[in-house]
């Protein structure tokens, strides 16, 4: 026969270790934090959740859901933590190649002002050499040699007008300048007419 303490309960009870204050604290902070919907509620109604099938598991599938809410929303701190540590290990190489991108902006804006100034550069030199304008230049060359010529043979007139005679050496000068450019006048007359009929 079990023998009996001084308490009269048995012995295995008085043997018995209850939890502290601090531990049924932290276990009701767990059960808290965990299954609130379970701290939250009465003697009454947890025996109403063991008694009706139909509550029970109504209680537990929102109990599941807000464990996948959880789940979730953990899941996806996780992987904003996870792109934020990729993207600040990979700063110093965005900033590498932001660097690079704006020496290279530069480059091109150099290079880009300089195709602009050489693109002028050669439309004035195909206008200098193109059709029209070497015909322009032509029939001022023609136009001035036919005003030397002119020039050329007045004053010479003038001068013969006056009592002194010409000497042959000043006569044979007259006419060998007054051959050189009428020599070019006519080449150039005639180059300027092939260049304007072709």
């Amino acid at each position: 026969m079990e023998q009996q303490s001084t308490s009269g309960l048995p012995e295995p009870m008085n043997n018995y270790n209850l939890p502290t204050i601090e531990e049924i604290n932290q276990k009701l902070q767990i059960l808290q934090d965990y299954y609130p919907t379970f701290a939250n509620k009465g003697v009454e109604d947890l025996e109403d959740l063991l008694k009706y099938n139909d509550l029970f598991q109504s209680h537990f599938s929102g109990i599941e859901q807000v464990q996948m809410t959880r789940t979730l929303q953990y899941e996806l701190r996780q992987q904003g933590l996870a792109l934020a540590n990729e993207n600040l290990a990979k700063k110093a190489a965005l900033e590498e190649t932001r660097r690079k991108v704006e020496e290279k902006t530069i480059i091109l804006n150099s290079l880009t002002t300089d195709f602009y100034e050489n693109s002028s550069y050669l439309l004035e030199l195909q206008k200098k050499y193109s059709k029209k304008q070497q015909t322009e230049n032509l029939a001022k060359k023609v136009a001035g040699l036919e005003n030397d010529t002119e020039t050329l043979v007045d004053t010479f007139i003038e001068s013969s007008e006056l009592d002194t005679p010409k000497t042959d050496a000043q006569v044979d000068a007259f006419l060998r300048e007054f051959v050189t450019c009428r020599t070019k006048y006519h080449l150039l007359a005639a180059k300027s007419e092939i260049l304007h009929h072709n």
